[in-house]
């Protein structure tokens, strides 16, 4: 699995804290990350990018960085959840290792609320 940036992870984990608190400019309570935030950069994904809803054969070259970055957001989301003690909804469904698999390829919006 590939770690994070110290960038990376601090710009993410602002953007959940100021979520924490209801200040998150994307919407109070909810932060909207964007997956390649959480990748490092690649140039056969990058340049992969622009193709990934109409070619198969690009979102399985690409699918393991997704799967990668998927699982990395999981793990700093847990984390956060755990030390804020917060709920942490993402795309409306409760934080879970379903996300590691969600190879989600775009943006996620992510809720969280203190307990």
């Amino acid at each position: 699995m590939h770690d994070l940036s110290m960038t990376q992870a601090l710009s993410i984990w602002s953007d959940l804290e100021a979520a924490y608190y209801g200040k998150n400019s994307f919407g109070g309570d909810t932060a909207e990350i964007y997956i390649y935030e959480a990748m490092p950069y690649d140039p056969t994904v990058a340049s992969l990018v622009g193709v990934l809803h109409e070619s198969e054969r690009a979102r399985s070259i690409a699918g393991e960085s997704y799967d990668q970055a998927n699982a990395s957001l999981c793990s700093l989301f847990t984390h956060f959840s755990r030390t804020h003690e917060a709920r942490i909804e993402v795309e409306d469904r409760e934080l879970g290792d379903w996300l590691r698999t969600a190879r989600y390829m775009h943006r996620v919006h992510v809720k969280v609320v203190p307990r």
